[in-house]
């Protein structure tokens, strides 16, 4: 349609150009007019406050809108709610359905007892529930203890820790009390002086207290002596033992040097006598070395350790060299004895066997091993050239002792009616004297010495 015109006479409210079938002229609620288009067939134009011209068009009796012939269902419960699409309506008589009524569980008729400590938590199985007005009781209220009225005093030192076995409480700001604050001692302004040699070690008894820092000072650095340059030369025999003048020191790999061996051709035809003598000195000389006067055998002919079986009485021959004046007998122990079941000691005899001197009880040095030694009851002098039995006897139930001396595969022959090593079982004691004759010769000479 094309038209050009005004209505009510002014210009401004309608412009007529434009329009199509079926709209509406309105005004919005400034008064400007505004074309509302056509509704759909069978609609009606309603006033409605809501819409921007203050009408619309909406569904009219005369509609061909249908009923609904299905509903949504709703027996199931959580589920979501929808607005719905359908054009179709819904009966005034519908019904969704609703979900199955859930089986209520019965009242429970008894309670988990709760009027002990220490009951654990448990969730629980039981299918019926618990009456909102229930309880599980509670435990007995426990017995509160009262304040303590009295503490314990810690006003001295020294006193031991304790749990107590009180039953009433320590308040919060309790006390115990505490020691004196003991005096502290002053620092020392004067030092015990240790510039010489020989001073006696003392606790002292001052009150004062050292510095960290003190020292007592200490000797003059004594003189070093020198090492010897020249040895004594000890290369014949006879030599009488001297205990020097000289202020330097014997270097330790020193050597006086010894007298050349002697042979039987040097001796004379009396090699069992005079030889005899003279390689008997030889061992004694060795015996010097240790401080001994006489040793059974040369220390470098020492190549094992031997028993000393419990009861058995061991008598080795040695010749003195020079006359003096023993008082200790002595062994060289190289395994302990452990257990003590009878007589310890050692003694000297005669050539002939009758006992001429015997030490005292050696249990405790047997015990132990190295150079041990019984003091005689009696000192005894020797006489140069005469020969002498050096005896041993042990009684030990547990380890026996065992002896360093020399070995040989063959016992001992006697040479010149002489039996060197020779040994009696079964004794109790030392015997006041023996037959050597009678006794059984060893293979073994022990290492025993005197002095």
């Amino acid at each position: 349609m094309t038209a050009t015109g005004y209505t009510g006479g002014d210009p401004s409210k309608l412009d007529v150009d434009g329009y199509v079938k079926g709209d509406v002229i309105a005004a919005d609620a400034t008064g400007v007019l505004t074309a509302l288009t056509v509704g759909v067939d069978t609609e009606v134009l309603t006033a409605d406050s809501v819409a921007s011209l203050g009408v619309d068009w909406e569904p009219g009796g005369g509609s061909s809108v249908t009923p609904s012939g299905t509903v949504v269902t709703e027996t199931n419960f959580g589920q979501a709610s929808t607005a719905g699409a359908a054009a179709a309506y819904s009966r005034g008589d519908h019904t969704h359905g609703t979900p199955t009524a859930p089986t209520v569980p019965a009242a429970a008729t008894t309670v988990t007892d709760e009027t002990t400590y220490g009951i654990s938590p448990a969730v629980g199985t039981d299918a019926i529930y618990a009456r909102q007005d229930h309880t599980h009781g509670s435990p007995t209220a426990p017995s509160i203890p009262a304040a303590a009225t009295t503490v314990t005093s810690e006003t001295s030192f020294g006193i031991s820790p304790a749990v107590g076995v009180a039953v009433p409480y320590a308040r919060q700001d309790h006390t115990h009390g505490s020691p004196t604050a003991p005096t502290i001692p002053a620092a020392a302004t004067t030092v015990t002086s240790e510039t010489t040699y020989g001073i006696s070690p003392a606790v002292g008894a001052a009150t004062i207290y050292a510095r960290q820092d003190h020292t007592h000072g200490s000797p003059t650095a004594p003189v070093i002596p020198a090492a010897a340059t020249t040895v004594t030369s000890e290369t014949s025999f006879g030599i009488s033992p001297a205990v020097g003048a000289a202020v330097i020191y014997a270097r330790q790999d020193h050597t006086h040097g010894s007298p050349t061996a002697p042979t039987a051709a040097s001796v004379g035809a009396d090699a069992s006598g005079l030889a005899a003598a003279v390689a008997a000195t030889i061992v004694n000389a060795q015996a010097a070395r240790f401080g001994l006067e006489m040793v059974t055998i040369e220390s470098g002919a020492v190549n094992g350790d031997f028993t000393l079986s419990s009861g058995t009485a061991v008598f080795v021959l040695v010749y003195c060299t020079r006359s003096v004046t023993i008082t200790t007998l002595g062994a060289w122990c190289t395994v302990a004895g452990v257990t003590t079941s009878g007589a310890n000691n050692m003694a000297i005899y005669s050539e002939a066997g009758s006992q001429l001197a015997i030490t005292g009880d050696m249990t405790a040095v047997l015990g132990a091993t190295g150079w041990v030694e019984g003091t005689l009851t009696s000192s005894l002098p020797i006489v140069i050239g005469t020969r002498y039995y050096l005896h041993i006897l042990t009684h030990f139930s547990g380890t026996a002792p065992k002896l360093a001396g020399g070995n040989t595969t063959f016992n001992h022959v006697a040479i010149n009616t002489r039996r060197p090593t020779v040994f009696l079982t079964a004794q109790a004691t030392s015997p006041a004297s023996f037959t050597p004759g009678s006794a059984t010769v060893n293979t073994a000479e022990y290492f025993l010495g005197a002095r």
